[in-house]
């Protein structure tokens, strides 16, 4: 139960924000009246608001897979522990480097993540695709969302982050099944979001430490 603690810190800040964000934008909701121009201007607070609820999802994906990654890599090392009764010493020499490594992965991950979402744009656009876009949009934040949680094993077997996408490439569906569990997870009203990041990472270590950690 411990390891949920984080995520319930952190989805209390961030649901206190949003909570905070809709209150505002209820209150603006009077400059629809405004004759003649009301709802034009309704509509760019609307969508100020949207891209600012965006950004919310996307700091508080950033804050699970960075801030609290110390946390889900002792779960992570918790469930191969279970497993296989191997056992990892701490270290704060290591905990700082799993640190700063998820800092770069998620990084790299929302960059390929930005990169695939417009070569898609641009494919369904060519094409007339758009019917496809939210499934694709998904499926290709699904991918990146396994790779991250995925990442914790990874690292925990001496892999490089190279080596590491070359593992979730080519474990594609996997990654995807994963990654979308987490967010069907994180969308349950009130308590995914504590809920997602603890079980995803107790999932996907499980998967990788039965399945693959004696192929690599």
């Amino acid at each position: 139960m411990v390891y949920f603690i984080p995520g319930l810190i952190a989805s209390l800040f961030f649901a206190s924000l949003y909570t905070l964000t809709r209150e505002i934008e209820t209150a603006l909701g009077f400059v629809k009246y405004v004759p003649l121009i009301g709802e034009y201007i309704y509509s760019a607070v609307s969508g100020t608001f949207g891209l600012i609820y965006f950004i919310f999802l996307q700091i508080y994906m950033f804050t699970v897979l960075t801030l609290l990654s110390p946390f889900n890599t002792l779960l992570s090392e918790a469930v191969d522990t279970e497993i296989t009764s191997r056992t990892y010493s701490f270290s704060i020499a290591q905990v700082i480097k799993d640190f700063l490594r998820m800092i770069f992965i998620v990084f790299l991950a929302l960059v390929m993540e930005f990169f695939f979402m417009i070569a898609w744009w641009i494919i369904s656009w060519i094409f007339g695709l758009g019917i496809l876009d939210s499934l694709m949009y998904f499926l290709i934040s699904a991918f990146f969302f396994g790779f991250a949680f995925y990442d914790y094993s990874l690292e925990r077997s001496k892999k490089g982050v190279i080596d590491s996408l070359g593992f979730s490439f080519s474990k594609l569906p996997v990654m995807i099944l994963s990654g979308t569990g987490f967010l069907l997870i994180y969308y349950i009203p009130f308590v995914g979001v504590m809920l997602a990041p603890v079980l995803t990472t107790i999932v996907s270590s499980y998967i990788y430490t039965t399945q693959y950690s004696e192929q690599q």
